[in-house]
């Protein structure tokens, strides 16, 4: 399904998939508002490791046994032609909402930090025309990309948090497990899990990486940075404006960035986080489109993505431009937990469970392997 030239190694696929999921933190950083809702989420993010580990053992173990064939190939090889078609077809559909809530968030992100009085039509159709080229280029570049951009974003993180100490109080991360239940961690623990899709990304990229064997340690240790990091994200949010004011700013990270003014001298230094949030969502658009018009060219037999990309862009343009999305309010509605949990548990868990369960009843005589 994908070209044989296109390889990434497995430094880049972390990166892509640790900027891809940064990008939800910089912006609205929805986790803040979740289940226990007070200053033990960051804890809360620590035990979702464990579950994210959890949910996504079909695909890790299906992408194993079937070494170097993607999700899609896995599904053709276990359901025959038609049903890989259907898959292939399917998700498209998850690509095609990633591809709108990215480029939402572009207009959402832009028009209430530095382009307020910007038309919303003009933000995106320019964010559609610089993300094309990427799309067109296919995974490469967003593998050379992502290898630059996301330490640069990670060292960011930790600069401004070190920035940031004169405006902490850790007194605002106290008291621990105190007021939390243990349904209540383990509640928000696993919603936390269950939108987590760079697990997918990866399994459909699996073809394309230099060392197929390095699967499980490109997934390990991209869950593991992001963690850390969005640990480091949330208490500096706290610390810096307590749990209940941080849950009612807009941009909560984006504001506690805007907090660092360090003798006068170094100010306005959010332009460095609103540049590396630019830069990842567009990476994260584009690779959303790149896998949707590839998914689309495999379930219809279409001969080359690249035709594909074009009226995909332009598609993704008029659902965000005439429909309600263009307003926050519906940004951030679609963005819910509410509506994000049954959409990506389908392709996270209940496929690849799907799957799985037909490959120990039929598909242990149907092994490939790969080159």
């Amino acid at each position: 399904m994908l070209d044989s030239y296109d390889k990434l190694s497995s430094y880049q696929m972390i990166m892509i998939l640790v900027l891809s999921k940064l990008v939800d933190a910089y912006t609205y950083l929805f986790i803040i508002l979740s289940y226990p809702g007070n200053q033990d989420i960051w804890i809360m993010v620590i035990l979702s490791f464990i579950y994210i580990l959890i949910i996504y053992i079909p695909i890790m173990f299906l992408s194993n046994r079937y070494k170097g064939l993607s999700l899609i190939d896995i599904g053709e090889v276990l359901t025959g032609k038609i049903g890989g078609k259907i898959l292939s077809l399917m998700l498209s559909l998850l690509f095609l909402y990633n591809s709108i809530i990215s480029l939402a968030l572009i207009g959402y992100f832009l028009g209430n930090s530095t382009l307020p009085d910007t038309p919303f039509f003009i933000v995106t159709g320019v964010a559609i025309i610089c993300c094309s080229y990427s799309a067109y280029k296919g995974l490469s570049i967003h593998g050379r990309l992502s290898e630059i951009i996301a330490p640069i974003t990670l060292l960011s993180v930790i600069v401004f948090t070190l920035l940031n100490l004169g405006n902490m109080d850790f007194k605002e991360l106290l008291p621990i497990l105190k007021t939390s239940t243990f349904k209540g961690m383990n509640y928000g623990a696993l919603s936390t899990a269950s939108i987590f899709y760079q697990g997918i990304l990866l399994s459909l990229c699996v073809p394309q990486l230099k060392k197929v064997e390095d699967i499980n340690k490109i997934f390990i240790y991209s869950i593991a940075i992001i963690t850390v990091f969005y640990v480091i994200i949330i208490t500096t949010t706290f610390a810096v404006f307590g749990v209940r004011q941080a849950q009612h700013q807009s941009l909560p990270y984006l504001a506690t960035v805007q907090q660092i003014s360090l003798l006068n001298f170094i100010e306005r230094i959010e332009v460095i986080a609103v540049f590396n949030w630019l830069m990842g969502v567009f990476i994260n658009f584009s690779l959303n489109v790149y896998f949707l018009s590839k998914s689309i060219c495999y379930g219809l037999n279409f001969k080359n993505e690249k035709v594909l990309i074009i009226p995909s862009l332009v598609l993704i343009f008029i659902i965000n431009n005439f429909t309600p999305l263009k307003k926050s309010l519906y940004v951030i509605k679609i963005l819910s937990y509410e509506i994000r949990f049954p959409i990506y548990i389908i392709f996270i868990l209940v496929i690849p469970l799907m799957l799985l369960i037909m490959y120990f009843i039929r598909g242990k005589n149907k092994e490939v392997k790969s080159e």
